[in-house]
């Protein structure tokens, strides 16, 4: 399953609603330490019952290596046994109840987005592919925000590129 980001319909609104976004340096930064602070604190107990955000940060070494990606995206999201580290499972474990359990998203931050896209580009549009597919199948059910990617960029301004996929039927 290989995707080539021209097969992606670019567009520029900055909400929220969008799975993939890229974001600045500062703004994934920021963005990484609510969700992480989120997760220590309701493993210490500080919110009874609170719902928490699965977490994966990921590097440009992370993605060059298919199968280190997979073991990072496992550890990290805290992914069932039976997690098949290939693309195919990974959408399936993205878009299952069971697997989300009580949180209330995944999370993925790509650091080092230009790098990542220079040295693993196939893998980037795969993952962005798969964050786009796992986005689509929980929307079908009712279900936005369940899922998102963020591509973190050096550079300093502070527009939010989103992406969106394109529709076979459109």
């Amino acid at each position: 399953m290989s995707h080539d980001l021209h097969d992606l319909q670019w567009s520029s609104f900055g909400v929220d609603a969008a799975a993939v976004r890229f974001v600045s340096a500062m703004d994934g930064a920021e963005v990484a330490d609510d969700a992480e602070g989120d997760e220590a604190e309701v493993a210490e107990g500080a919110w009874d019952d609170a719902p928490v955000v699965a977490v994966a940060r990921l590097s440009p070494d992370d993605l060059v290596a298919t199968e280190r990606l997979h073991a990072r995206l496992a550890e990290a999201l805290g992914l069932p046994s039976y997690y098949g580290a290939n693309w195919d499972a990974l959408l399936d474990v993205l878009t299952d109840d069971a697997v989300l359990g009580d949180r209330r998203a995944f999370v993925l931050i790509l650091d080092r987005g230009e790098e990542a896209f220079a040295r693993a580009p196939h893998a980037v549009g795969d993952l962005i592919a798969i964050v786009l597919d796992a986005d689509r199948r929980w929307r079908s059910h009712g279900r936005a925000d369940m899922v998102q990617l963020l591509i973190v960029w050096r550079r300093a301004d502070r527009r939010c590129i989103a992406l969106e996929g394109t529709d076979a039927t459109g």
